[in-house]
């Protein structure tokens, strides 16, 4: 089970892009997967979270102040061993 984390507020201009890239790449590779999205404000900013977006995969940071590619999520997945 691979869990994701996404701190982004919905005023972001990533907000959708970064869950569908996440998304559409774990659906194509067929992970099951649990995608949680943190986008109240206090909630960023009780966690210290300074940049947005801020992707957390199985409680590492993997992404921060960006918006991933599919390539770089698929590319991240795999040296985490979560993906073949």
């Amino acid at each position: 089970m691979i869990n994701v984390k996404i701190y982004c507020c919905r005023e972001h201009q990533d907000y959708d892009n970064v869950y569908d890239t996440i998304k559409e790449t774990l659906d194509e590779k067929g992970a099951e997967y649990d995608i949680k999205r943190i986008c109240r404000q206090e909630e960023i900013c009780h966690s210290r979270i300074q940049a947005q977006p801020h992707i957390v995969i199985n409680r590492q940071v993997v992404y921060v102040g960006y918006c991933p590619k599919k390539d770089e999520v698929l590319q991240v997945l795999k040296i985490m061993q979560l993906l073949k």
